[in-house]
């Protein structure tokens, strides 16, 4: 069973290999740079703040990272988005469901009653994901399908 893990400084390695991943990426239609340089500012706006809850889904049983599980609040839309990202090869596999289940424990344990995602509406894998996982489409804007889901 996978866990979520707080990532190190040092371990921003695997976020940095992940992002630059074009098989990883497609679902963003570009891969993103993360130069090291970046990674202390990463840490202290991201992972150590109290908008953020930002995780690596870990695979305890072959010892690897298999992905990204976060959600963050939006300041604008007054809600909290959900994100997952599976590296291209451990796709399918079930790393996907099972870290958005435990991002999904977390933000109850946290006070949070609802989370959001969106998703590019071209990317169908994606928008299947969010809806086989429990998200109900509340819209459509700027090429994005929005969803939502409460939680219990």
């Amino acid at each position: 069973m996978p866990e979520l893990i707080k990532p190190t400084y040092e371990e921003m390695k695997y976020r940095q290999k992940l992002l630059r991943n074009t098989r990883t990426m497609d679902f963003n239609h570009e891969t993103i740079a993360f130069p090291e340089e970046e990674w202390q500012k990463f840490m202290d706006e991201v992972v150590d703040c109290k908008c953020y809850c930002y995780r690596f889904i870990y695979c305890p049983g072959c010892g690897d990272f298999r992905g990204i599980a976060l959600y963050r609040y939006d300041c604008k839309k007054k809600v909290y988005f959900a994100h997952i990202t599976v590296q291209a090869d451990a796709r399918r596999m079930g790393y996907g469901a099972a870290g958005l289940k435990l991002l999904e424990a977390e933000a109850v344990k946290n006070g949070i009653d609802e989370l959001h995602t969106f998703v590019f509406t071209d990317y169908a894998e994606g928008n299947h994901f969010a809806e086989k996982n429990g998200y109900i489409k509340e819209y459509e804007e700027d090429g994005m399908n929005y969803f939502v889901k409460k939680l219990q």
